[in-house]
């Protein structure tokens, strides 16, 4: 940059230049400014601004002006040049937290150095502090920096001579945007309404994310993840209503964004806080298969609703809502000697004690599971409904044993009356979770297989 009598003139307001003292004589308006200075022998050095007057450099402690000239003896010191030069080079783009290479260049009648921006962000560069003076500052010179936090940085170096001050032109150096773009989000496949659920990731460089859901194919608010920007992971949500949510999250920073694949969890009624017998946990994902005539395995499926067990008869057909397909023998492959099962569904409103729809449950031989108890409760995981309902059965043999029966007309004693439009919970229980006689002593997971034998749509 041209000094002295150029169109642009800095003064750096943080120490005396080439041993200038400075007088302001007008203040800081839109309006010719006259600044007076003695160079280091007392001599008289006059800068005239145009109109704009005097400005501050936004984000550094420089003073701007335009069609400054100079008159005085002192404005010429003895060895000094009207047209001296600074400059700055650096690399395009760099990587958080590996080292760059910002080079800076003086003329050689430049008689002090001044690191100028960024502030802030990066390591190495000592805004604010002086490069050089003297015969030192001549030359071309490196400097090692560190970028810190993604984003766009300048960096600048500022000159002085006698005749006045050369500033370099600013080099941008951009941070690296977030990675990696389509990030997985770790979710649970299955949750609870109103109970909080964890979903973490991993990314790289971002400074905020923000989340996104859709419940139905329409946007909806899930608190704890709709509503935070953090880039910290995991976050907690809690949803508000049953259904499968579609999660997903955008990371960004200033150099820019990347999206996650999608996550999706199912919500499930679930019956709110469900608390089993003591000793048991509540299953609530499980791989299944439906026996040899139909192979493939539905991985990691929601078990918190009876829809998605019984409502199945393969790994690829459609779902029917309860009471599902007649014969439907699912496996549960991930259920455990201390597991409980406990399934929801929903009686429809057109069910009456006149409706001849019934059902029931057997316990296959095939599978010789260990002997287990069943009940249908409205309340999630109760083994204990009332007596004499034919609501629970308990310590039933896998020999093709008969479970709990239900129907809505109430003129057998021996089923389970249900009522329409009743939330109602199926659960289902190993009687000793110790028991050794058909799983193997020592094995943590031992397979579940109920066949219901009702089904069919009202």
């Amino acid at each position: 940059m041209i000094a002295s009598s150029q169109p642009a003139f800095h003064i750096r307001t943080i120490s005396l230049l080439a041993g200038f003292m400075l007088m302001v004589m007008s203040p800081f308006l839109m309006a010719q400014t006259t600044v007076r200075m003695k160079d280091t022998l007392q001599k008289d050095c006059v800068a005239v601004t145009d109109s704009a007057g005097l400005n501050l450099v936004p984000g550094s402690t420089d003073l701007s002006a335009t069609g400054v000239s100079l008159s005085g003896p002192g404005c010429g010191s003895a060895g000094a040049t009207a047209n001296f030069q600074a400059s700055v080079s650096a690399p395009g783009t760099a990587t958080i937290g590996t080292p760059i290479t910002v080079a800076w260049s003086a003329s050689a009648d430049a008689t002090a150095c001044t690191y100028g921006l960024p502030t802030s962000g990066v390591s190495g560069w000592p805004s604010g502090t002086s490069a050089c003076s003297g015969a030192a500052c001549a030359g071309s010179h490196n400097i090692g920096v560190t970028i810190n936090t993604a984003g766009n940085y300048n960096f600048g170096i500022t000159c002085t001579n006698g005749s006045g001050i050369a500033q370099s032109n600013q080099v941008s150096v951009i941070g690296p945007a977030p990675t990696p773009n389509g990030f997985a989000l770790t979710a649970p496949s299955a949750a609870l309404v109103n109970a909080a659920f964890s979903v973490s990731w991993t990314v790289q460089n971002a400074t905020s994310c923000t989340g996104a859901a859709s419940l139905g194919g329409s946007s909806v608010s899930l608190p704890g993840w709709t509503t935070v920007t953090s880039a910290v992971s995991p976050r907690s949500a809690t949803p508000a209503a049953v259904g499968i949510y579609t999660l997903t999250l955008t990371c960004s920073n200033t150099s820019g964004s990347i999206t996650s694949l999608q996550a999706q969890v199912n919500v499930s009624a679930g019956g709110g806080v469900c608390n089993g017998p003591a000793g048991y946990t509540r299953i609530l994902t499980s791989d299944i298969t439906y026996g040899a005539a139909t192979p493939g395995t539905r991985a990691n499926v929601s078990v918190l609703e009876w829809d998605n067990i019984w409502g199945h008869s393969s790994a690829t057909d459609a779902v029917v809502a309860w009471p599902g397909i007649i014969g439907s023998s699912p496996n549960l492959k991930s259920f455990a000697r201390t597991s409980f099962l406990s399934a929801h569904f929903k009686t429809p409103a057109n069910a009456t004690t006149a409706s001849s729809k019934f059902g029931n449950f057997t316990y296959p031989t095939y599978t010789a599971g260990e002997n287990a108890d069943m009940s249908i409760s409205t309340t999630c995981g109760d083994f204990s409904p009332p007596a004499d309902t034919g609501c629970a059965v308990y310590n039933v043999a896998s020999a093709d044993q008969a479970m709990v029966a239900w129907w809505f007309k109430t003129t057998n004693a021996s089923f389970c009356h249900l009522l329409p439009n009743t939330d109602y919970y199926l659960n289902i229980k190993r009687t000793d979770p110790q028991a050794a006689t058909e799983c193997p002593s020592g094995a943590s997971i031992c397979p579940l297989t109920m066949v219901s034998q009702g089904g069919g749509s009202f």
